[in-house]
């Protein structure tokens, strides 16, 4: 297992995230953790994809994981599932936070989109459970 506190100050040192959340089984708490899933909200000036590989790099320097192993997920509810933001903040380890109305405002935008579209995300949800029985047998 790798120390948290070196991912916060790898975290820190980038000016580019403005919140950070650590998910998944590092943040559950598992025993075996093999890969890494990092949340982060990042600056609107910022490149995503520069802060994305730089990031990877950095986590795979500090915790020898190799970088297919280290997923870095931007909080973007147009180009990521809701259900994997939602998790992760709700689930996950807040390991950074520079701004918190910022971060506020974007949970609520995630929220509002929950509550405008709950029904069609459990129709979906339901529907997929049902084609995973049916093929499953």
């Amino acid at each position: 297992m790798f120390e948290i506190s070196k991912i916060k100050n790898c975290l820190a040192e980038n000016p580019d995230i403005v919140a950070a959340y650590l998910f998944g089984s590092a943040a559950s708490g598992e025993r075996v953790v093999n890969d890494l899933d990092i949340l982060v909200l990042l600056d609107q000036k910022a490149n995503s994809l520069n802060v994305q590989l730089e990031l990877v790099s950095n986590l795979s320097g500090l915790t020898g994981l190799k970088a297919d192993k280290i997923d870095v997920v931007i909080f973007d509810q147009e180009e990521v599932d809701p259900d994997i933001l939602q998790k992760a903040i709700n689930h996950g380890m807040l390991l950074k936070n520079i701004d918190q109305r910022v971060l506020s405002d974007r949970i609520g935008d995630l929220s509002q989109y929950y509550l405008k579209n709950e029904p069609m995300i459990l129709r979906a949800k339901r529907l997929e459970k049902e084609r995973l029985e049916a093929f499953c047998g």
